[in-house]
């Protein structure tokens, strides 16, 4: 068996000519997120097949730091002081 290498590409091509160039060779899609790094909001999907993994990313767009939006799986008086802040800080 060879040794895997890592190995980045960085392509001008529509996303669905590289996941169809993926699945024609037997990756499969494992979990598709969505991250921000750099001022961009990012799609990466990963692909798997057996012990392979490919990681693409598609650039989304940018994002502005001052309109993030908070989840909060929380107590009730958590939820209330976030708020309380964020209401003083408008």
């Amino acid at each position: 068996m060879s040794e895997k290498k890592l190995k980045s590409i960085s392509v001008f091509v529509p996303e669905e000519i590289v996941y169809g160039s993926l699945e024609k060779i037997g990756f499969v899609v494992q979990e598709t997120v969505t991250t921000s790094s750099d001022g961009k909001f990012w799609k990466k999907t990963l692909y798997i097949k057996g012990d392979e993994a490919i990681s693409v990313s598609e650039e989304l767009g940018d994002y502005w730091p001052k309109d993030p939006i908070v989840s909060i799986y929380g107590l009730p008086n958590t939820i209330q002081q976030i708020l309380g802040d964020l209401d003083a800080f408008l």
